[in-house]
């Protein structure tokens, strides 16, 4: 991501919409707390779920 002059090339990484980022530091890439929330939800059970395939093909 670029934080210099780009200010409309943002999109959420959970939703896909574009959003303003209010300040340089909380660059997290999502829209609000909810996408956030529910971004790391699906990757907690993504990662999961995968660590479940390898101990079981071992």
């Amino acid at each position: 991501m670029v934080w210099f002059g780009d200010k409309s090339g943002r999109h959420c990484r959970w939703c896909g919409e574009p959003y303003r980022a209010s300040r340089p530091i909380g660059r997290d890439g999502f829209c609000t707390g909810k996408c956030k929330q529910a971004h790391y939800r699906a990757y907690k059970k993504y990662v999961t779920a995968k660590t479940g395939q390898q101990k079981r093909s071992i």
